[in-house]
């Protein structure tokens, strides 16, 4: 993974698609401005960010209908199809704000802010962060392999912010309005417990 940080990235603007933090994406890259993209980025760094359209998207101007966070993402792997689209497999690396964007340019470009895991809220998560792994534990079958090795993997973090952005991508991936609500919330205790109220509900729902 890139230690690099630019102050300025390239984006993908997208209405249904989140990346978070530690979590792997594939996309299909079809418009030319971002396949201008893919080309000069696979020629750099291999980073650029990802970001949420508004759902109540209204302005003309496209980056005025975006979320003011997303997430930084490495490409991983890269095919380019004959017809010129491309295959990506992307590695979402940090949260990014949005802090300005650059309307010259052919495809988005932002200048952005890193943001870090709140080093404050972490002896304060500690408690909800079992929470919330105890939650997937009771909801995980013992004879899902996958789901036990993701818990153990979990486990073995002490970050719960990172804890809360993988249990929603892997066990509420589905739900695309949580997903951007989960990337958009930068504080840890937050955003475990926005993602504990959604495990919650979604274990009632199962019963």
């Amino acid at each position: 993974m890139p230690h690099a940080r630019p102050t300025k990235l390239p984006a993908i603007i997208l209405p249904e698609c989140t990346l978070l933090p530690q979590c792997v994406l594939p996309l299909h890259i079809f418009e030319e401005r971002y396949q201008t993209m893919i080309t000069e980025a696979l020629d750099s760094d291999r980073l650029f960010a990802v970001a949420c359209k508004r759902k109540d998207a209204s302005s003309l101007i496209e980056t005025e209908n975006v979320y003011p966070l997303g997430c930084a993402g490495f490409i991983r792997a890269c095919v380019t199809n004959p017809d010129g689209t491309s295959n990506l497999m992307i590695q979402g690396t940090q949260r990014v704000r949005f802090t300005q964007w650059n309307e010259q340019s052919e495809y988005p470009l932002a200048t952005v802010e890193w943001i870090g895991n709140d080093e404050c809220c972490k002896n304060a998560e500690t408690e909800i962060t079992e929470q919330l792994l105890d939650t997937i534990d009771g909801m995980i079958s013992d004879d899902d392999e996958a789901a036990i090795a993701m818990l153990k993997h979990l486990r073995s973090l002490d970050d719960g912010g990172t804890i809360a952005d993988l249990i929603a991508y892997h066990f509420l991936g589905g739900d695309h309005d949580l997903l951007r609500k989960v990337i958009n919330e930068f504080h840890c205790c937050d955003r475990i417990s926005l993602v504990l109220e959604a495990l919650t509900s979604a274990r009632s729902e199962s019963n």
